[in-house]
């Protein structure tokens, strides 16, 4: 299955560069940090999404395509499995680009103190 890549998954790989670089912080927790922005982010969809349900609110968060990729309506409890499926991954997928992230912060240059 396709996943488009999300705008915090760029930042959870961003700020763990950072972790590295700037505050000499170690793998463990730079994966964290940008895992636990992933898990804040899905979270705020999965409520949203939970709201567009509940108040009958046309909104990305309710559109079938965002969800499935298909044009047929689905209901409220298929559209957050797909929504807790997304968090559970994106909060993986994101331990890992921060991982990698942190990573690449080593060829940053040093910072002098």
């Amino acid at each position: 299955m396709y996943r488009r890549p999300q705008a915090h998954d760029a930042v959870g790989h961003l700020a763990a560069v950072e972790k590295r670089a700037l505050a000499d912080e170690r793998l463990p927790q730079a994966a964290g940090f940008a895992m636990f922005m992933a898990l804040v982010s899905q979270v705020v969809i999965l409520l949203s999404t939970a709201a567009s349900y509940g108040l009958d609110i046309p909104s990305y968060f309710s559109e079938p395509m965002a969800l499935n990729r298909q044009a047929d309506p689905i209901g409220f409890l298929p559209a957050m499995g797909f929504r807790a499926g997304g968090l559970v991954v994106n909060t993986i997928l994101n331990g890992i680009t921060g991982a990698l992230g942190w990573a690449l912060g080593g060829l940053l240059p040093a910072r002098e103190r």
